[in-house]
């Protein structure tokens, strides 16, 4: 016998041996804890509903990205999320149609050209320009517009045009009314003017005028209630000029004219109103004597209630000038300019006023005389930006009491100054 035979032998048994059909020792455990085990369901199997191509296809065509182009791919999702960030940080938010905002360009007219001036450098760019006749700019209490008046055949049209510049797009057709008091809404949809009638001119190229017609007439000086302008503030009377005074009415036309009503009962009189920002009060000056020929008032601050009746009256400052002047409101609605008038009643100057009664008055501003002046606050409440409309001289006026200067430019007309509003 030799050693291959051996081994064949061997070899021969071990498979004969293995192949013998056996049953492991733990065949009864798996079976106990399966036998509560339900069978898969046939249609949970991919392989069932797909071929087995697509099933396989991640594996086949798709290869493990290496670490440098994962951190590549990571460097370039950082900056595409920075640019985004720094994009949607750049994009300013307009400001609020009411309270403090940063200051933007002032608009006037000059020979029938509408005009911005820059008041920090007096620097002067013109917005509208050509043959047309164009005055009496008013910016959108957000500053991303401005509506003016052109002068077309005899007839009045409004325009809006953008800040920035561009084509003035037309808002109403040729009328032969005068518009008197342009007043743009809190939330920028509608100009408000008075005609006799009170009508709104949307602010979308296409839409409807509303005129608002009623017994009591509108005599000027329309404006919207803050914060939402669903009311209308206006002076009106009755042909017979009986019911004279201070009205409201709803923005939508649904109801009749209110009067706004003092405490003993009579319809509220007094120089245009000047809302609060929250819309629960408003400032107007009441005539209180005359003196060597000059007619003064003292400035009132009211609070009306929710019956259109006055339940507060608090009078603030001294004596101020009556007539073209006014004292405006300064935008957050704290403050009050004071035309406070000389003891010879020809020069006066200029007193910021507290609005609640408390609190020093602040004199500023030079010597002024006359009553050709036209008064705005910078959207700031910093700046009372002062136009003498017989010199033609513009002042600036510190509201803290720091030192005036004179404005770069020269205003030719008698309007009130038209501030743009921005973002702070």
């Amino acid at each position: 016998m030799n050693r291959p035979e051996n081994l064949e032998r061997d070899l021969a048994m071990w498979f004969a041996d293995t192949a013998t059909p056996r049953v492991p020792d733990f065949t009864d455990d798996i079976l106990r804890l399966t036998a509560g085990t339900r069978q898969r369901p046939r249609w949970s199997f991919p392989e069932r509903w797909l071929p087995m191509s697509v099933i396989t296809v991640g594996r086949q065509a798709f290869k493990p990205l290496p670490w440098r182009m994962i951190g590549l791919l990571a460097v370039l999702a950082i900056l595409i999320a920075a640019s985004i960030a720094f994009y949607i940080g750049s994009q300013r938010k307009p400001p609020d149609p009411f309270g403090l905002a940063g200051n933007g360009r002032i608009a006037y007219s000059v020979v029938n050209d509408i005009v911005l001036v820059d008041p920090a450098t007096g620097a002067l760019t013109t917005l509208v320009g050509g043959p047309t006749s164009d005055s009496f700019p008013v910016f959108s209490r957000d500053g991303t517009r401005l509506a003016f008046e052109r002068l077309v055949g005899g007839g009045n049209q409004l325009f809006v045009v953008d800040p920035a510049g561009g084509e003035p797009t037309a808002l109403t057709p040729v009328t032969y009314d005068q518009m008197f008091g342009l007043s743009w809404s809190p939330d920028g949809t509608e100009i408000l003017y008075s005609t006799g009638d009170l009508v709104l001119v949307p602010t979308n190229a296409g839409g409807e005028m509303r005129r608002l017609v009623y017994d009591i007439r509108s005599q000027g000086f329309p404006t919207f209630r803050p914060p939402d302008g669903h009311d209308i503030s206006f002076k009106g009377s009755r042909s017979d000029d009986s019911a004279s005074g201070w009205y409201l009415v709803k923005r939508d036309g649904s109801a009749e004219p209110r009067p706004i009503v003092v405490a003993d009962g009579s319809i509220l009189q007094g120089t245009p109103l000047q809302w609060t920002p929250d819309g629960r009060g408003f400032i107007t000056i009441q005539t209180d004597s005359t003196s060597s020929g000059v007619e003064v008032g003292r400035i009132h601050v009211m609070t009306l209630g929710d019956d259109d009746r006055v339940t507060e009256d608090l009078v603030v400052g001294p004596p101020v000038l009556l007539g073209p002047i006014g004292s405006p409101l300064s935008p957050d609605g704290t403050k009050v300019i004071a035309t406070v008038a000389q003891p010879d009643g020809v020069a006066w100057q200029a007193t910021i006023v507290p609005t609640d009664g408390a609190g020093e008055s602040v004199v500023t501003g030079p010597m002024f005389e006359g009553s050709d002046f036209a008064f705005t606050w910078s959207p700031d409440g910093q700046l009372i930006v002062v136009n003498d409309t017989t010199t033609r001289e513009v002042w600036l006026l510190d509201a803290n009491g720091g030192p005036a200067r004179r404005g770069g430019w020269t205003d030719p007309t008698d309007e009130i100054p038209t501030f743009q509003r921005v973002s702070r």
